[in-house]
């Protein structure tokens, strides 16, 4: 499983870089699983509309992606509505009209590398190929969960101590077991 998220220390990958590495594992003859998105994405991809946001997302680049991480709630909306040329989609404008601002970012950062059901899903996948080695490019965002999930910054950010227990009351972690091993 490669964990195929665009964020390097010093830049956001080119989108090319997957796509060499996909084309390197399938002519070596490797069967590629794609993780892209998660569950609540793909349920939404399949309702009128979906189709149109999937294309929108899928064409994206790694940069647009990462900017659309870190837009304001209307600005983000505005930004899945509105076309190329400036255009507002309405077949995407009426899918998304229900949905709160909220949970419209959450369901943006919906990867498939995030979602464990998804990449439980791959690996039955994958077992079922019996003639070529298999590899599963899961997508994430750098830093998924945290508040400086896709930020250019975030491999030098640092949580603050509320932080630090918000993200550990959202695992279900006791105070003071943070760093003890699992069940």
């Amino acid at each position: 499983i490669v964990n195929a998220h665009p964020q390097t220390p010093a830049a956001t990958l080119p989108d090319e870089r997957l796509r060499q590495m996909r084309a390197m594992s399938e002519a070596a003859g490797w069967h590629v699983i794609e993780l892209a998105w998660g569950r609540k994405l793909q349920k939404l991809f399949a309702k009128p509309g979906g189709e149109r946001l999937r294309a929108q997302l899928d064409a994206m680049s790694n940069l647009d992606y990462q900017r659309l991480l870190r837009l304001p709630a209307g600005g983000l909306r505005k930004a899945l509505v509105t076309d190329r040329e400036g255009r507002a989609d309405r077949m995407v404008d009426r899918l998304l009209g229900n949905i709160g601002d909220a949970a419209l970012a959450g369901l943006v950062a919906d990867r498939g590398g995030h979602d464990i059901q998804v990449i439980l899903d791959a690996f039955e996948g994958a077992g079922r190929v019996r003639d070529k080695p298999v590899v599963i490019f899961a997508h994430t965002i750098k830093g998924w969960g945290l508040p400086f999930a896709g930020d250019p910054l975030n491999h030098t950010a640092l949580l603050t101590a509320s932080q630090v227990d918000q993200l550990r009351a959202s695992a279900g972690v006791p105070p003071g077991a943070q760093w003890g091993g699992f069940p």
